[in-house]
């Protein structure tokens, strides 16, 4: 376990300099990002000693996807405090903002579920093509799921065609269903 926990901390500390070393300008970054790559194939190898190379390999997904989460995040909320601190105090046009919100979150909660269970879908249906045992396929889906989730959703979010994207759900629902009961 502790191997495991080192090898988190190796990831973490790998997507630091990574984000340091690509967000310096020049050759200045360079040591920073070699070092980052560095430390993260060191810290799968840390971790497959104390897990196995197949589950290192998903405990370094979920790191390196968690802490580069929480690094964006706290890049943005110190970047928003400096511009709500030098920024003017102006009125809100709540009109304007319902207007542009409440779509979005109606879009959001309704759809956010049904991508999930497309998720589900997908992740079942990738997992029972693959050739390992159960166990590894359960562990695969448990941990493939959020971020096949979260993919969807993005795309969800992010789609401007709306006739191409429900195709394409359509597509990948099928799929995945004909793998799985077929």
């Amino acid at each position: 376990m502790i191997f495991v926990l080192t090898g988190l901390l190796l990831i973490v500390a790998a997507i630091s300099c990574l984000y340091r070393g690509w967000s310096v300008k020049g050759k200045t970054g360079l040591p920073f990002t070699i070092t980052g790559w560095l430390t993260a194939v060191a810290g799968v190898c840390v971790m497959s000693i104390g897990a196995g190379a197949r589950f290192a390999v998903a405990f370094a997904f979920i790191g390196i996807s968690l802490s580069a989460w929480l690094l964006i995040v706290a890049i943005r909320t110190r970047r928003q405090r400096t511009r709500i601190n030098n920024a003017k105090r102006e009125a809100i046009n709540w009109r304007a903002v319902t207007k542009s919100v409440v779509p979005q979150l109606i879009k959001t909660v309704v759809f956010v579920p049904v991508c999930g269970t497309l998720a589900g879908l997908i992740t079942v249906g990738a997992t029972h093509l693959l050739p390992f045992e159960r166990v590894d396929n359960i562990a695969l889906g448990i941990y493939a799921m959020p971020l096949v989730w979260a993919a969807l959703a993005i795309w969800y979010m992010a789609a401007t065609n709306r006739p191409r994207l429900y195709i394409g759900f359509v597509i990948l629902a099928t799929c995945s269903a004909i793998s799985v009961y077929a």
